[in-house]
């Protein structure tokens, strides 16, 4: 099990994959920050850094819970980063409350 999950994020061939991912969760990201932001409204960092922060940092945690054989449930792992995002969550860093249950009633609006 460990050798396959540490191959989808790490082989060289399974560059693609990782792009990918990174790219949906992006636009998923996109998403939610256009949704939540008054687009009239300056933000004190940018959504496209916020984006790269969060996305950068989400596959990073993926990538080492892979490479650490999934010593935690997936269970334990979503509300791991749920908790460390809550404690980022403030007027500066908009989009880490996609990680919470916020996420499925805003982007119900769209």
């Amino acid at each position: 099990m460990f050798n396959l999950n540490f191959t989808i994020c790490h082989d060289e061939n399974n560059n693609g994959f990782y792009e990918r991912f990174y790219n949906r969760l992006a636009n998923y990201l996109t998403t939610y920050g256009n949704v939540i932001t008054d687009n009239q409204k300056q933000l004190e960092v940018p959504l496209n850094l916020q984006i790269s922060f969060i996305g950068s940092a989400f596959l990073g945690l993926i990538s080492h819970w892979l490479e650490d054989g999934m010593i935690y449930t997936s269970r334990y792992m979503t509300q791991s980063t749920a908790k460390m995002f809550n404690r980022l969550n403030n007027d500066g860093a908009s989009l880490v409350g996609f990680f919470s249950g916020e996420r499925d009633s805003v982007v119900e609006e769209i």
